[in-house]
């Protein structure tokens, strides 16, 4: 945190005090949310790698008990040489023994206290003294433990001393944190229905308004998918659907391009097997991180209710009928809507291994059109088409057949040729014998090749 903790305690007289602290640093502003620590900007549970523990070895480490902050005379001091502290890596532990809490003089006049404030010093290795956690003590008057039978019943009942009314002169701390916000614009606040949800998975709401893991398989969902969860949610509890976010999990593994709603919660970059409609939920920013949402909102009568949805930016043809379109992050109706003869002149066709946006691929069989990397070191490899999104090996890739491939990078302007590493294009054409030479049309900047395919020419 970047303020220190400011802490009260209660010593029960005639008790064992042990109080157990752990001290870490975290670069920005936190709350606490249901005992964990959470970025106070975005509400979003703070990740072990944002997190330095404290380091206490070599360090010693006292703490001056005082009626008040400025009273000359110490009540009490604990500190590592009297055993009072305990220093082990990022724990403080302060401890008192029963008979220490028992010897107390209980009383509002001195030589009794009630309440009193202290703060702990801690010595560095190399001498340097700091400050951490100040904060008030009071202290409860010793009690007794009555334990009677009544009616074949163990009844245990604490009986405290005379009660005491404790005034203590305030004590300024730190400024507090600003409080963990409520769900930001981009973001609303759903019941869950039924069943748990995993954190990071796209959502959407039923028929009864209850947010349920969204599922492209699912014909309900079509229209209905309301964001992405960052975080897991219980039956019954109001979950935080983030509609315009950039969430950040080490588990994934995107290649750059556009994210989907896939099975069952789960995100994908192709729609799934038996995928009944595709959405473009978010985009890929890096291999664990994505954005959401890239479409923009419309209102929709779900489960009773008017609800906030997204409109669809990809078509699968038939089972989009009757959807409301939307711009896609470019600006652009995605190729998929356009009627037939409308548009880039493009097909479908699922990849026999993964490509890269970018990419000039070849069509071949392979029980069906299949497209791969296109490669002048093999004769009838030559290039067909390219694609502009990454695609996982399997899944669907949008061929381009004619037209500006603009996924492309360190390009010299002028014509260039299929190159001898698979799936790109250059300005030398390959020279060696069986090599192939195709020209793929002209590149009119660093990053754009204006596609036409040439006829290809194997060497001898």
């Amino acid at each position: 945190m970047t303020t220190p903790a400011c802490l009260s305690f209660s010593i029960y007289q005639g008790a064992t005090f042990r109080e157990e602290l752990e001290r870490v640093t975290v670069p920005y502003a936190v709350g606490q949310e249901c005992g964990r620590l959470v970025d106070a900007c975005t509400g979003t549970a703070v990740p072990d790698a944002d997190i330095t523990r404290e380091d206490y070895t070599g360090c010693t480490a006292r703490v001056q008990l005082r009626r008040e902050i400025d009273d000359p005379e110490i009540l009490l001091e604990l500190s590592t040489a009297n055993g009072g502290i305990e220093l082990d890596g990022a724990w403080l532990r302060l401890l008192m023994t029963a008979e220490q809490t028992g010897a107390f003089v209980y009383g509002d006049m001195p030589p009794g206290w009630t309440s009193c404030v202290g703060q702990v010093e801690v010595t560095r290795p190399d001498g340097d003294v700091e400050r951490h956690r100040p904060g008030p003590t009071i202290v409860e008057r010793e009690t007794s433990i009555v334990v009677t039978r009544r009616g074949g019943e163990t009844v245990v009942v604490r009986q405290p001393a005379p009660p005491a009314v404790v005034v203590t002169r305030g004590i300024p701390g730190p400024r507090g944190l600003r409080g963990v916000p409520g769900p930001p614009g981009g973001a609303t606040t759903v019941k869950v229905g039924p069943m748990p949800i995993s954190g990071h998975s796209v959502v959407a709401c039923d028929s009864a308004g209850e947010l349920v893991a969204a599922d492209a398989t699912n014909p309900a969902h079509r229209g209905a998918v309301l964001g992405v969860v960052a975080n897991a949610y219980s039956p019954g509890d109001d979950a935080v659907v983030q509609t315009g976010f950039v969430l950040e999990h080490s588990g994934w593994t995107w290649a750059p391009g556009p994210v989907l709603v896939g099975l069952s919660g789960q995100l994908a970059q192709a729609p799934p097997t038996g995928a009944l409609f595709a959405q473009v939920i978010g985009r890929a920013l890096s291999s664990t991180r994505e954005a959401t949402m890239a479409a923009k909102k419309i209102l929709r009568f779900v489960g009773n209710a008017i609800t906030e949805v997204f409109g669809v930016q990809t078509s699968t043809g038939v089972a989009n009928a009757g959807d409301i379109p939307a711009l896609d992050d470019t600006g652009r109706l995605h190729q998929s809507m356009m009627p037939t003869g409308i548009g880039a002149d493009t097909a479908v066709i699922p990849a026999s291994e993964a490509l890269s946006a970018g990419d000039f691929v070849n069509v071949w069989n392979s029980t069906g059109a299949k497209a791969r990397k296109a490669d002048a070191n093999v004769a009838g490899k030559e290039a067909h088409g390219f694609v502009l999104e990454a695609v996982a090996s399997g899944g669907n890739a949008t061929v381009y057949f004619e037209g500006t491939n603009a996924q492309v990078s360190g390009q010299t302007a002028g014509p260039v040729f299929l190159q001898t590493t698979a799936g790109t294009a250059g300005a030398t054409a390959p020279s060696a014998a069986g090599n192939v030479v195709q020209r793929l049309g002209i590149a009119i900047s660093a990053t754009a090749i204006n596609f036409e395919s040439g006829v290809p020419v194997v060497l001898a």
